[in-house]
Protein backbone atom coordinates (compact mmCIF):
# COMPACT_ATOMS: atom_id res chain seq x y z
CA UNK A 1 0.00 0.00 0.00
CA UNK A 2 1.19 3.36 -1.03
CA UNK A 3 0.72 5.71 1.53
CA UNK A 4 -0.34 9.31 0.17
CA UNK A 5 0.57 12.55 1.68
CA UNK A 6 -1.43 15.16 2.81
CA UNK A 7 -4.85 13.61 3.82
CA UNK A 8 -8.20 12.76 2.01
CA UNK A 9 -8.00 16.40 0.34
CA UNK A 10 -4.60 15.10 -1.49
CA UNK A 11 -6.70 12.82 -3.55
CA UNK A 12 -7.80 14.47 -6.77
CA UNK A 13 -11.31 14.96 -7.01
CA UNK A 14 -11.69 15.32 -3.09
CA UNK A 15 -12.80 18.00 -1.08
CA UNK A 16 -13.27 18.05 2.71
CA UNK A 17 -14.32 20.41 5.78
CA UNK A 18 -14.80 20.30 8.86
CA UNK A 19 -15.62 22.22 12.29
CA UNK A 20 -16.01 21.44 15.70
CA UNK A 21 -18.31 23.35 18.05
CA UNK A 22 -17.56 22.10 21.80
CA UNK A 23 -18.08 18.32 22.20
CA UNK A 24 -20.12 18.72 18.63
CA UNK A 25 -18.64 18.32 15.29
CA UNK A 26 -19.33 18.47 11.48
CA UNK A 27 -17.86 16.74 8.30
CA UNK A 28 -18.29 17.54 4.88
CA UNK A 29 -17.12 15.34 2.11
CA UNK A 30 -17.11 16.26 -1.70
CA UNK A 31 -16.30 12.98 -4.00
CA UNK A 32 -18.37 11.97 -6.57
CA UNK A 33 -17.79 8.00 -7.59
CA UNK A 34 -18.49 4.68 -7.33
CA UNK A 35 -19.71 3.57 -3.76
CA UNK A 36 -20.31 0.68 -1.88
CA UNK A 37 -21.16 0.30 2.10
CA UNK A 38 -21.24 -2.52 4.44
CA UNK A 39 -24.13 -2.80 7.35
CA UNK A 40 -24.88 -4.65 10.51
CA UNK A 41 -27.08 -7.59 9.77
CA UNK A 42 -28.61 -5.98 13.43
CA UNK A 43 -32.59 -5.27 12.89
CA UNK A 44 -32.03 -2.22 14.86
CA UNK A 45 -30.13 0.54 12.58
CA UNK A 46 -29.42 3.78 13.38
CA UNK A 47 -31.14 6.27 11.06
CA UNK A 48 -27.94 7.30 9.37
CA UNK A 49 -27.25 3.85 7.82
CA UNK A 50 -31.00 3.43 7.18
CA UNK A 51 -30.43 6.28 5.04
CA UNK A 52 -27.27 5.82 3.82
CA UNK A 53 -27.87 2.09 2.70
CA UNK A 54 -31.14 3.17 1.09
CA UNK A 55 -28.39 6.02 -1.00
CA UNK A 56 -25.73 3.66 -1.85
CA UNK A 57 -28.48 1.27 -3.80
CA UNK A 58 -27.55 3.24 -7.29
CA UNK A 59 -23.69 2.57 -6.61
CA UNK A 60 -22.85 6.02 -6.67
CA UNK A 61 -22.57 9.03 -4.36
CA UNK A 62 -21.57 13.09 -4.83
CA UNK A 63 -20.77 13.13 -1.04
CA UNK A 64 -20.90 12.69 2.71
CA UNK A 65 -22.25 14.45 5.48
CA UNK A 66 -21.44 13.02 9.38
CA UNK A 67 -21.85 14.62 12.36
CA UNK A 68 -20.18 13.63 16.23
CA UNK A 69 -21.62 14.22 19.24
CA UNK A 70 -25.11 12.48 18.57
CA UNK A 71 -25.09 9.04 17.17
CA UNK A 72 -28.95 9.98 15.96
CA UNK A 73 -29.91 5.91 17.06
CA UNK A 74 -33.02 5.09 18.77
CA UNK A 75 -34.39 8.31 17.67
CA UNK A 76 -37.36 6.87 15.97
CA UNK A 77 -38.92 8.75 13.11
CA UNK A 78 -37.53 11.71 14.37
CA UNK A 79 -33.63 10.30 13.32
CA UNK A 80 -34.85 9.63 10.17
CA UNK A 81 -36.31 13.25 9.31
CA UNK A 82 -33.05 14.53 10.58
CA UNK A 83 -31.10 12.07 8.53
CA UNK A 84 -32.69 12.84 5.51
CA UNK A 85 -32.59 16.68 6.28
CA UNK A 86 -28.68 16.49 6.61
CA UNK A 87 -28.64 14.69 3.38
CA UNK A 88 -30.50 17.53 1.39
CA UNK A 89 -28.31 20.26 3.04
CA UNK A 90 -25.22 18.71 1.50
CA UNK A 91 -26.99 18.04 -2.00
CA UNK A 92 -28.12 21.66 -1.88
CA UNK A 93 -24.85 22.55 -1.59
CA UNK A 94 -23.09 20.11 -3.99
CA UNK A 95 -26.51 20.63 -6.71
CA UNK A 96 -26.83 16.92 -6.52
CA UNK A 97 -29.47 14.31 -5.95
CA UNK A 98 -30.01 14.02 -1.98
CA UNK A 99 -29.66 10.33 -3.20
CA UNK A 100 -26.57 10.51 -3.94
CA UNK A 101 -25.29 11.87 -0.43
CA UNK A 102 -23.99 9.41 2.38
CA UNK A 103 -25.26 10.64 5.93
CA UNK A 104 -23.12 9.09 8.83
CA UNK A 105 -23.44 10.27 13.04
CA UNK A 106 -21.62 9.62 16.12
CA UNK A 107 -21.95 10.05 19.54
CA UNK A 108 -24.62 10.01 22.10
CA UNK A 109 -27.42 7.04 21.53
CA UNK A 110 -31.23 8.38 21.69
CA UNK A 111 -30.57 11.89 21.28
CA UNK A 112 -31.57 13.10 18.27
CA UNK A 113 -30.11 16.14 16.30
CA UNK A 114 -32.48 18.27 17.87
CA UNK A 115 -30.30 18.35 20.79
CA UNK A 116 -27.88 19.87 19.62
CA UNK A 117 -28.52 23.93 20.12
CA UNK A 118 -29.75 25.90 16.78
CA UNK A 119 -26.70 28.46 16.82
CA UNK A 120 -24.36 25.65 17.08
CA UNK A 121 -25.87 23.62 14.35
CA UNK A 122 -25.69 27.05 12.09
CA UNK A 123 -22.52 27.76 12.87
CA UNK A 124 -21.14 24.49 12.20
CA UNK A 125 -22.88 23.81 8.80
CA UNK A 126 -22.45 27.41 8.20
CA UNK A 127 -18.60 27.36 8.40
CA UNK A 128 -18.60 24.17 7.06
CA UNK A 129 -19.92 24.78 3.75
CA UNK A 130 -18.03 27.62 4.01
CA UNK A 131 -14.80 26.08 3.80
CA UNK A 132 -15.58 23.62 1.26
CA UNK A 133 -16.39 26.40 -1.05
CA UNK A 134 -13.39 27.78 -0.43
CA UNK A 135 -11.38 24.44 -1.33
CA UNK A 136 -13.38 24.20 -4.54
CA UNK A 137 -12.11 27.39 -5.41
CA UNK A 138 -8.36 26.79 -4.87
Amino acid sequence: MKRIEGGICAVPGVRAAGVRHGKYGLALIAASGTAAGMFTTNRVRAAPLAVTASNLVGGHLDGIIANSGCANAYTGPRGLEDARAMAKLLAGFLETDEAKIGVASTGVIGLSLIHISEPTRLLSISYAVFCLKKKKKE
